[in-house]
């Protein structure tokens, strides 16, 4: 079971989980997407995407390992999340960091890379 797109070409859903719901509970760890392990099944080919506030709250969790395949850039990681349930919260000013650095969408993404998801922030 899953919701969304696969991607570009690929018509499988965007995650998988495991249970068959279509939510975890806060802080849990989506599963990845089956077929999309790399040869080496202990080496799996993801991209782990951490979300922040108001964003792990609407999609209900704070983890999730997306499937490499088909992601070229942030902007592929931010389609891919808007694809889920509660992704539609993730607007045009989403922050974006690929593994520590500020990431405009046109970043490059790769297997292994740590991308994080935030609101924009405002002070005062």
């Amino acid at each position: 079971m899953g919701y969304g797109s696969g991607g570009a070409g690929n018509s499988g859903p965007a995650v998988w989980f495991r249970d068959g719901s279509p939510r975890l509970p806060m802080g849990g760890v989506l599963p990845i997407l089956p077929g999309s392990m790399s040869s080496n099944a202990s080496s799996p080919a993801v991209i782990r995407v951490q979300l922040f506030a108001s964003y792990a709250e609407r999609l209900e969790t704070s983890v999730i390992e997306l499937p490499a395949e088909g992601v070229r850039t942030a902007g592929d990681v931010l389609d891919r999340l808007r694809s889920l349930p509660g992704g539609s919260a993730l607007g045009p000013s989403t922050l974006v960091a690929v593994n520590l650095r500020h990431a405009p969408r046109e970043t490059p993404v790769h297997s292994g890379d740590e991308v994080a998801i935030m609101p924009p922030l405002a002070g005062g």
